[in-house]
This record gives structure tokens, C-alpha cells and sequence, in this order.
């Protein structure tokens, strides 16, 4: 019986590309096609896209790749789909293998390069191996021959004698004779032979004394520790045993010159400065060393750009899992006398002067034990300077695949992790391994032990990626305390933390550390704020008491300064003629008697140009309106003065009889300034003030809303003074005015003041009453401004007297003419008798 499987479950899937569009504009999509067995791959087929590919590049040169990476891990991972090439090669330009797969194609160049170049040392070997053997076998041929013609020798001399007896006892007589001189001969050329070759011994070792180092290196296996060294002096390179320096390979007579240079405590030693010495630690595998296993060595080199008279490299185990570490357990080689003496290498230079800078120093030959940690201390004489960095390995065979190889068991490449603690504002964080295998981007994360160092909690503070070909990154302000650090490289297989209910998680190959920071890598503006947050309580106590000591002090300040000001006098010299228009109402011929002596106290006292309509309106040919609007407009400082009668007035519950040949102007100068506040406040307040006499009355709501500024007279004419000539003086002013005006003007405020307590209802009778009838002389309240002439018939009934008025007003007695002509009122023009204000215009 035949079963129907899906597609997408029968065989084995494989990934690749679909090319969609046209060819003008192609597009490519990442697709799931079924096992290659079911048929031919077309459109129909596709099980699953996963992605986009374009291959024309965009404006920025590039070309754009999409992809579903929970996708692609379920169909890689769980399905074991096959991946094809291009994919292969999209998917590490993106980044979804941790190691780019020409990764592995070099890698596997590299094996047949080194098989091949091992198979060309075997042919070698066996060559050589041969030609020893050939000769050989020829120095036994010699000996071979030696001997049969020594025993043909001895044979013919005994085939020749007669006396077969005495011949054979001769003979053995004389061999035995001649025995010693044999013995004697073969000696002697065997010495001869010796000496020869001694000589030529020596005669090859002669030349080595006048090598230079890396000759030496060569000859002697101590020497290739040494390999990294570079001196020169003088443009050549300096020979080891020249008396130019020395190097000590015993740590402890390094130690003991170590001490004797810094002294016992040197924990306290100073971090070397930017651009004094420049430590390089990386692995290297020493391999075919006597009889051991291939393992990792340190390379550690100080390239040094200062003038210095030594360099002391020392090296400290601080955690070893592994008991074959030397270093940390083996404590019959390490203990010397009751101390621990840590392996240390250092060069002294006799003259180092003659040393040319940059010189490096180095040694290559610690031994560095898998999931081990050292400190690395390279010192700096004379500057007593130290460089120290943490050094931490995973197994042998995770950082190097070829050892890995030996044992036929890949767990995964891990980097060499160190932390530099040279810099005082932070850490430097490096990853290191062989050049072949660095991946494109390696992790790192931060965790710091909270509470106890052996049973608190970690908590994660920081997380770094190192892209290629960068080597580290810069942990910028760090705080004390103990953190653990953990480098590896991010797979889509694999986890750096599995929980322990997960049996399918897989952990990561990494590489930690453990580092303890005694004091804080801060920044200065770091450790201000640290030192701020940490004196919180204290700091901000010290700002309120400040705070309150500056309020005192000021408060104190403020009031001694006007205290003084108050004392303190200032004369002003009023160097220019402001213009000020007066406003006010005709409440009572006192009360404009009294602006009357206002205006001349401002004309003499305080240097004022003052506009009154009593002094100007009383000119023939003056008309009201354009007066009202042209000095408004053009004047400095206006000036409202308020009276009893300007709260009803403004509230339209009072209305003054017209008592003067022209009408009263405050309702129409006042809607002005309402309108000149409306537009622009501000200038207008620098422009325009309220004065208010001894009776005037609290200032009406229809000014107070304006928010202009006021003045008391006669008390602030000082303070008025300043206002006309717009000066600021906060301190009081002395104004010398006019005492004789000024008495007048007092005088007149005095008597008003009589008035209004002798005639309480005096506003009573300045109401205006309208008649039944109003003529066509009487002046209109609605629009006060248009009138331009006054009713006969109204002068006449405030004077009795018909010369009086003439003379008060300036006006010229009707002719009898006239007269008849307005009483008889035949053509009916006129039914009263008027008086033309404005005199015939002369082309009439």
C-alpha cells in the first residue's frame, strides 16, 4: 500500500535561490525547495521563502539581503536542510554563521598546504635518513676490506714457509710481535681521526661567538624565547654578549633586582602613560618539543618608546583548574626558601644611551595551562611605571583547531581574553587567537558579583561586540568591585546560559575571567558626579544653607541700599523740552484754575512745553477736534488728571454743562487713549500717566484696568519729573521747584477743596438740562467736537451783560443791521441771534 508524504517532510529540503523578475531586474528569493529525488524544482515546488536577495547594488554601492533568520535556524538546525553555495555565501556576508564559511575553505587549503609540506619534510627526513644509512654501510665495507687483506696477509706469509712447524710458531711469534704495533696502528689513526674531528668542531663552533643574537637563537633552544627582542644602537643591532646589556633568565636573581629597584611593596606603582610602552600577549603553539604534546606559550613583547635602564617582565597565577599547571600547584619548583617566586625575565641595559628607541624586549617561552588565569606585570626602571594585564585561555583544543585535530574531538573555537588596567577613566577589553581563526564578531559580557565574593549574585552591567579586524573595545568608567567577564562568539545553535530544566541547550565555547577592580576607572566628570551622588544628603544640605546664607545676606544687602537710597538725593539736570498735553474735565472754574497752576508749575519746575485747551482753544480760527488729535499724537507725555466728576462722566450718569466757547474734551481724548492702550500697551505706558490731586476720588475702574502709572501731587512731583524726561532713578530726587507757582497751585487745590465741602451738591448744578426745543445753535453732546460756534441767545442768559461778553470773548457787536435783519426773520434764515465764532472767509 502506497502512502502520500507531504513534500515538506519526505528526504532531505535544500536551500537556494529562485530568480524572479526579469533581466533587466532580476530578484532572487531564498527559498525551501523539496529532496532533489521528487523531480525537477519549479515555481510550484517551493515549500518556503526565507528571504530576499538583490543582486543590483542601491546608490550606496550596495547589495541588500533579507532574511528570516527564525526560519532559516528551524530548516538548518532542526531539518538538516542542505544549503547551497551562493546561499551559503549570502548567509556569511550576513553574519548568520559565526565563522564566515570561507572561513572554511581557507582552513581547508591550509590542510593540504601543511600535509603536503609535512609529506615534502617526511621525503626529506627519509633522504637524509638514507644517506646516512649509504654511508654507513660504506665505513663498514672499509672495515670489511681492512680486515681480509690484514687475514691474506697473514695467510701468505704462512702458505710460504717451508717448516710448516716453525713457520706456523714463527708466525705465531710474530703475531704476536706484532700485535701491539697493529693494535698500536689502528690506535692512532682511530686518535687521529678523533682529533680531526674535534677540530672540525671547534673550527664550526668558533664563528658563534661573533653571531649575532638571532644566530645564537638557533643554536642555543633558550635563545628562541628571545626571538622578539629588537635592539639597535647606532643603525646596527646590538650583540648579546656585547657589555651593552644583559639578560636575566633566572626569576630569582630577577626578583632579587626587581626588589632592590622598587622595593618590597610595589602594589602601590603607578600605571604607565599613553604612549610610554606598549605590551603585546598573544598564543603561539610549540610543537615537536622534546617529548611532550603540543601546547600554547605566551608571546609577551614591550616595544618601549622611552629611554629606560630596564624592563621586568613578570607573570602570576592567580586561578588554575588544571593540577598540571606548574605555575599555581607545583610548589617543590616554585617554593625557593620559604617564598613563592613567580617566574620574572628582565634586561638591564648598561648604557642606555647608546640604545636607540623604540627597542622591544620580550620573551615567548610561559607556559599557558587551558581555563587558567595570570596577571602580567610588565615594569618600566626608571620611571617605576607598571603596565598589568589579566590573561585568560580556554582549553588548548578550543583555541587552537589543529591541536584539536590530534585528538580528533572539535568542541568549538574560543578567543584568548585579557583586560588592560592601564588607563585610569576605564579597562581595555581584548580578544586574541590565531590569525586564521578570528571570527567576525566575538561577544563579550560583563556580570558583577553583588555581596559576598563567594555566594552573591550576578548581575549582567555591560555587553561589548568586537567586529573584525578591531581586536578590543574600551570599558569606559568602571566602579570597583569584583565582575566576571565572558567571551565568545554567537551561534544560532548555541547558548551562553541554559537553564537546568533545558536538556536540549547547548552551552557556548567561551572563555571567562575573573577580575577584581580595587578603585574606581572613572572619568573626571564621572567621579565628580560619583562624588556628588555619594555626598547627596550632606552636599544638598550645604546648597540650602548656602542657599539661605545668600538670602540673608542679600536680603540684608537689599535693604542697607535702600536704607541708603532713601537718605541719599539725586540732582538732575533736565537738559531738554518734553511737550505734555493736560487732560482733564471742566468740573468747576476752580478746579480748572487749579490745572491752570499745574501747567506753569510744569513749565517752570520741570522744564515741560505743557499744551491746555485754556491757553490754546481761546485763538480765533482754532478748531477743538484737530488740536485734541494733533497734540495727542505729537506730545512727549499725556497727562490725565482725574476729578471728582470723572467716575459719572466715564459712566455716562453725568453729563457738564458747556460753560466755555468750546466744548469739553476729555471723553473724546479719553476713548483716544483707550485706543492707543488697546494697540500697543506697553509704549503707551511708558507714555501716558494718571494724576490724582488731593480730592480726587479712587481711580476708576475704567482706568485702573489700563495699568497706567500714577502720581500723587503735589507729593511726587519729583517722581512726575523723572516720568516727562524718561529717567530711571531709583533713588529719591531733589526737583528745586518754583516756590511761588507752587503756592498757587496749593492755594487753588485749597480752595477747591472749601468749595466742595461748602456746596455738597455743586456737580448737581454743573448737569447739563436739555431744553424742550433745541435750537440749532445749541452744540450737540453726542459729537461735542463738531461745534464751532455758540448760541447768542446762551451768552446772552450767562451774561446780562451784552459788552461783557464781547469783551470776554473777543467778539465784535452785531450790526443794527444785523439785528433788524435776525428780528424781523422775514426770510425766515435765522429765528435767533448768533455770533459767528470764525470771522468771513475774505473770498466770500
Amino acid at each position: 500500500m502506497r502512502i502520500l508524504v507531504s513534500p515538506k517532510h519526505f528526504g532531505r529540503q535544500s536551500i537556494g535561490l529562485a530568480l524572479f523578475g526579469c533581466k533587466n531586474r532580476p530578484v532572487y528569493q531564498i527559498c525551501v525547495f523539496p529532496d532533489k529525488s521528487l523531480g525537477r524544482r519549479y515555481e510550484g515546488s517551493i515549500i518556503e521563502q526565507v528571504g530576499v536577495y538583490d543582486p543590483l547594488p542601491n546608490a550606496k554601492n550596495e547589495k541588500l539581503v533579507s532574511l528570516n533568520y527564525g526560519r532559516l535556524k528551524y530548516w538548518i538546525g532542526q531539518r538538516n536542510a542542505e544549503v547551497s553555495v551562493p546561499v551559503l555565501e549570502l548567509l556569511g556576508l550576513a553574519g548568520f554563521y559565526p565563522i564566515h564559511p570561507r572561513t572554511y575553505i581557507r582552513a581547508k587549503e591550509n590542510t593540504l598546504i601543511l600535509a603536503q609540506k609535512l609529506k615534502e619534510a617526511q621525503e626529506a627526513a627519509s633522504e637524509k635518513q638514507k644517506e646516512e644509512d649509504e654511508q654507513n654501510e660504506e665505513q663498514v665495507d672499509e672495515k670489511k676490506t681492512h680486515c681480509y687483506n690484514l687475514i691474506l696477509l697473514l695467510t701468505f706469509f704462512i702458505v710460504s714457509n717451508i717448516n710448516l712447524v716453525v713457520c706456523l710458531s714463527s708466525s705465531s711469534n710474530g703475531t704476536q710481535g706484532n700485535e701491539p704495533n697493529a693494535t698500536t696502528l689502528i690506535r692512532k689513526t682511530t686518535i687521529g681521526t678523533t682529533k680531526r674531528t674535534l677540530t672540525t668542531n671547534l673550527t664550526a663552533e668558533k664563528p658563534l661567538a661573533t653571531t649575532t643574537s638571532s644566530v645564537i637563537a638557533n643554536a642555543n633552544p633558550l635563545d628562541a624565547c628571545y626571538a622578539s627582542v629588537r635592539l639597535t644602537a647606532n643603525n646596527r643591532s646590538l650583540q648579546k654578549e656585547s657589555p651593552s646589556y644583559s639578560i636575566l633568565n633566572n626569576s630569582l636573581e630577577c626578583l632579587k633586582t626587581y626588589q632592590e629597584s622598587i622595593g618590597q611593596d610595589d602594589q602601590n606603582l603607578p600605571p604607565c602613560q599613553a604612549g610610554t610602552m606598549n605590551v603585546y600577549i598573544g598564543p603561539e603553539v610549540a610543537s615537536n618539543v622534546g617529548n611532550t604534546f603540543p601546547h600554547v606559550r605566551l608571546n609577551i613583547s614591550a616595544t618601549v618608546f622611552e629611554q629606560a635602564d630596564s624592563v621586568v617582565i613578570r607573570l602570576k597565577c592567580l586561578y588554575a583548574p588544571d593540577n598540571e599547571d606548574t605555575y599555581c600547584h607545583d610548589s617543590s619548583r616554585m617554593i625557593v626558601n620559604g617564598q613563592w617566586i613567580w617566574p620574572c625575565r628582565s634586561i638591564i641595559f648598561e648604557r642606555p644611551q647608546d640604545v636607540q628607541i623604540p627597542f622591544r624586549f620580550g620573551f615567548g617561552c610561559f607556559r599557558m595551562y587551558g581555563m587558567s588565569q595570570y596577571l602580567i606585570s610588565v615594569t618600566l626602571l626608571p620611571q617605576k611605571c607598571r603596565s598589568s594585564i589579566y590573561v585568560s585561555s580556554p582549553q588548548d583544543m578550543q583555541l587552537f583547531p589543529e591541536i584539536a585535530h590530534l585528538y580528533k574531538h572539535d568542541i568549538g573555537w574560543s578567543p584568548m581574553l585579557l583586560t588592560d588596567l592601564s588607563d585610569e577613566d576605564g579597562i581595555w577589553v581584548r580578544v586574541n587567537g590565531p590569525a586564521d581563526y578570528i571570527a567576525r564578531r566575538i561577544s563579550i559580557i560583563v556580570f558583577q558579583r553583588l555581596g559576598n565574593s563567594t555566594s552573591g549574585s550576578l548581575s549582567q552591567v555591560a555587553t561589548f561586540d568586537v567586529e573584525y579586524p578591531n581586536g578590543g573595545v574600551k570599558w569606559h568608567n568602571v566602579p570597583k568591585g569584583e565582575y566576571m567577564l565572558y567571551a565568545f562568539v554567537p551561534r544560532h545553535d548555541c547558548l551562553l546560559v541554559c537553564e537546568q530544566t533545558d536538556s536540549k541547550c547547548i552551552v557556548c565555547p567561551h572563555t571567562h575571567i575573573n577580575m577584581t577592580i580595587p578603585e574606581d576607572r572613572l572619568s573626571f566628570a564621572w567621579k565628580s558626579l560619583k562624588t556628588i551622588r555619594d555626598a547627596g544628603p550632606m552636599f544638598l544640605l550645604g546648597i540650602l544653607v548656602s542657599c539661605a546664607l545668600v538670602l540673608v545676606f542679600g536680603s540684608l544687602y537689599i535693604f542697607r541700599q535702600r536704607r541708603r537710597a532713601a537718605t541719599r538725593t539725586c540732582d538732575l539736570q533736565l537738559m531738554y523740552r518734553p511737550s505734555v498735553l493736560l487732560v482733564y474735565s471742566d468740573d468747576h472754574p476752580i478746579h480748572s484754575s487749579v490745572i491752570a497752576s499745574l501747567a506753569r508749575v510744569l513749565t517752570v519746575s520741570a522744564n515741560a512745553n505743557v499744551h491746555l485747551d485754556q491757553n490754546e482753544l481761546i485763538a480765533a480760527g482754532m478748531q477743538p477736534s484737530r488740536w485734541l488729535v494733533d497734540n495727542i499724537a505729537n506730545s512727549s507725555r499725556v497727562l490725565l488728571v482725574l476729578s471728582p466728576c470723572t467716575t459719572p462722566i466715564l459712566t455716562d450718569s453725568l453729563r457738564l454743562s458747556q460753560r466755555r466757547p468750546y466744548p469739553d474734551l476729555f471723553v473724546p481724548a479719553f476713548d483716544i487713549i483707550v485706543r492707543e492702550c488697546t494697540r500697543n500697551p506697553i509704549a503707551a505706558r511708558s507714555r501716558i500717566a494718571v494724576l490724582k490731586l488731593p480730592y480726587s476720588p479712587q481711580t476708576p475702574p475704567q482706568i485702573d484696568i489700563l495699568g497706567l502709572p500714577e502720581f500723587k501731587l503735589p507729593s511726587e512731583f519729583a517722581r512726575l519729573t523723572t516720568f516727562i524726561h524718561q529717567l530711571d532713578s531709583e533713588s529719591p530726587v531733589q526737583l528745586n521747584l518754583n516756590q511761588e507757582a507752587l503756592n498757587s497751585f496749593e492755594n487753588g487745590i485749597t480752595d477747591m477743596e472749601t468749595m466742595m465741602r461748602r456746596e455738597p451738591n455743586w456737580i448737581e448744578q454743573r448737569r447739563e438740562i436739555k431744553d424742550a426745543s433745541p435750537t440749532s445753535g445749541d452744540i450737540p453732546v453726542e459729537n461735542p467736537l463738531a461745534a464751532n460756534h455758540v448760541s447768542g441767545r446762551e451768552l446772552t442768559g450767562r451774561y446780562s451783560d451784552r459788552n461783557e461778553a464781547d469783551e470776554r470773548f473777543a467778539l465784535l457787536p452785531p450790526d443794527d443791521d444785523d439785528n433788524q435783519a435776525s428780528e424781523s426773520g422775514k426770510d425766515g434764515l435765522k429765528n435767533e441771534d448768533e455770533f459767528d465764532l470764525l470771522p468771513p472767509d475774505d473770498d466770500d
